[in-house]
């Protein structure tokens, strides 16, 4: 993922979100360099709050940890934990707002990205789901990441390369625990209308339930 940044000539525009406190690229993804199977709680927090991108964000919630940025748009980023104290997962999403508080500090949000962000870095994703009224999301299993697009309101309601991004999630890919079960998800094909998801070929995906702003469950594997 790094190499494929450093010979473009240009970065997407969420590349810092992906990176550490001091600016570097983590040698495995991360997010504001917490990495999930990795990082334990208290060193999450503090690469949270130490990060220039979001370090005058407000602690709105500590279990789970939660900052919230404020502007014309909200910015959240949250982390779970497993039972001991590691990571499972983090995800940063942008929500819509609608007013705003007197005396309110507005806060410089990180880019958001884009679906043509997301493939450029990632490349092909393994699955999308998509729910009724819910934002599709992209699963790129090995890398342990759900990228999900702000559902379009359009009368056509296709995904295009400039759809923006709505969450982004890192999770522990992991073995799969015994209340592991199976879910089906469309395989990817492309820049497609949502109807036409509905009648692609299915893939059998082994998940377990994980607690998350992002998604309810994620992919693992059998041990």
């Amino acid at each position: 993922m790094v190499a494929r940044w450093i010979g473009s000539a240009r970065l997407p525009a969420l590349a810092s979100v992906f990176t550490t406190p001091d600016g570097e690229f983590c040698p495995q993804l991360c997010l504001f360099g917490v990495q999930p199977g990795l990082t334990r709680a208290d060193d999450a927090v503090r690469l949270l709050t130490e990060h220039p991108l979001i370090r005058d964000f407000d602690i709105v919630s500590r279990q789970p940890f939660r900052l919230e940025g404020h502007a014309d748009r909200i910015m959240m980023v949250s982390f779970n934990t497993t039972a001991d104290g590691t990571v499972d997962e983090i995800t940063i999403a942008t929500y819509l707002r609608y007013g705003s508080k007197v005396g309110e500090t507005q806060h410089q949000l990180p880019e958001s990205g884009s679906l043509g962000d997301i493939l450029s870095t990632f490349g092909t994703p393994d699955f999308i789901q998509i729910t009724n009224g819910g934002d599709p999301i992209l699963a790129f299993v090995d890398k342990g990441l759900f990228a999900s697009l702000i559902r379009t309101k359009t009368v056509n309601r296709h995904i295009m390369p400039h759809t923006p991004l709505s969450r982004l999630t890192l999770f522990r890919y992991q073995a799969c625990p015994p209340s592991a079960f199976i879910y089906v998800f469309p395989s990817w094909h492309g820049l497609a209308g949502f109807g036409y998801y509905s009648h692609v070929a299915a893939i059998d995906t082994l998940v377990r339930r994980m607690d998350s702003q992002g998604a309810t469950f994620a992919p693992c594997y059998s041990s």
